[in-house]
This record gives structure tokens, sequence and C-alpha cells, in this order.
């Protein structure tokens, strides 16, 4: 069980049962926002237009507060107790995997509501580059089969 070290710090701090609870309740509670407001920032950023992939963003902002303050209080009450757990490493990597998605929903690029969302620009530039490519290639064959037809 992952919350042994976690019961075992509050007891060794002093919390009655209805404190650990408590205490418990709100971990539980964090993580669950957490949870909740980052999948709808994934899903705002995947299939939203462009003013949900805008409000994408601050949610994943919240989910990351929210998952800072399960992993705040989890640490603390370890520390206080003297026993770091799973529970603590679980909280802080969490916060880390949200961290990451709020630095990586910060440089996504938002897609406006008219534009298709399969044809980027850098997209039609190397379907430019390989159309001039392959006529400049059927220029020179044509070029050099006229010359060996007049020869």
């Amino acid at each position: 069980m992952v919350s042994i070290a976690a019961t075992a710090a509050m007891d060794t701090i002093g919390l009655s049962l209805s404190a650990q609870s408590v205490v418990f309740g709100l971990l539980g509670g964090f993580n669950l926002a957490a949870a909740g407001l980052v999948v709808f920032a994934m899903m705002f950023c995947v299939l939203g237009e462009e003013r949900e992939q805008r409000e994408a963003r601050p949610l994943a902002e919240a989910a990351a507060a929210c998952a800072a303050a399960a992993a705040a209080l989890t640490v603390a009450v370890s520390f206080a107790g003297g026993r770091a757990g799973a529970l603590m490493v679980l909280e802080l990597v969490a916060l880390g995997g949200l961290v990451l998605t709020v630095m990586a929903l910060s440089q996504s690029k938002i897609v406006p509501a008219g534009a298709k969302a399969d044809k980027t620009p850098e997209l039609d530039g190397a379907i430019a580059d390989h159309a001039a490519g392959h006529a400049a290639f059927s220029a020179r064959l044509a070029s050099m089969s006229r010359r060996e037809s007049v020869s």
C-alpha cells in the first residue's frame, strides 16, 4: 500500500484518525481536480477550436497548481513525520508530468478555425519544393532526350 508511510508519518506527528481522513480527502480532491483539469486541457488542445485551444493552457496550469498543492501537503506531512514514502514520490512525479504538459502546451501553435489542421505552411513549402525538384528533373531529362534525338 502506498499510504502506509504517509499514515505512519501522520501517526508520528500526532494527527487523529479524523485529521488523517481530512488530509487524505484533501489529497484525493487535489489529485482528482488535477486529473479532470488536465483531461479537459488535452481535449481542448486537440479537439477544440481556436478559443478552446487558447484556454487549454490555463486549464493545464490549474491542474499543475492542484498537483503542486497535493505534493506540498504530502511532502510537508512526510518530512514532518520523518517518513518519505512512495506516496510522496508519486505526487512529485505527477507534478513533474503536469509541468511538462504545461510546457508542451505553451509551445503548441493554435490552429485558426478556418484553416485545415492537416495543411500547415511548412507542409505546403515542402510540397512546393518537392514539385519544383521533379519539374527540374523532368526538364533536364526532356532536354537530354531532345539532344540525343537530334544527334
